[in-house]
């Protein structure tokens, strides 16, 4: 198992302002946005919202309001277990159910040629760009 990031915001039962890291391309990269339980969500430019898996700091989605990523949390929180820390981990586990929520909650995945959430089978999470 991969040592998880942002273990000092992973947790939070309300959400609360916070700085965390995200995985990019170059490497982490710290963002200020809020978190809640295992997500967080910051802004990365004009109607752009980015929501994001903590332990890995990998990209979820995006949405054009900060309301949408957050409503999105509420629809996936319960699907899977989000604790782990490992790339591997979502490919542990049934994630059909979070992409139709991810899509169904108005938040989109960039298709950038990089693995995303729906098509994991690579064992590698997209990381934001």
């Amino acid at each position: 198992m991969s040592t998880p990031l942002n273990t000092d915001v992973t947790g939070c039962d309300d959400w609360e302002a916070a700085s965390y890291c995200i995985a990019t391309i170059n490497g982490p990269h710290r963002v200020g946005g809020i978190v809640r339980q295992h997500f967080g969500v910051h802004c990365s430019g004009p109607d752009r919202w980015v929501l994001t898996h903590l332990p890995t700091g990998a990209m979820l989605g995006c949405g054009e309001t900060r309301s949408a990523a957050i409503r999105v949390v509420s629809l996936i929180e319960g699907l899977i277990d989000w604790g782990f820390s490992d790339v591997s981990g979502l490919a542990r586990q049934d994630h059909r159910p979070v992409h139709v929520a991810l899509l169904d909650g108005g938040l989109t995945i960039p298709n950038d040629g990089r693995p995303t959430w729906s098509r994991f089978a690579s064992s590698r999470i997209q990381g934001h760009a």
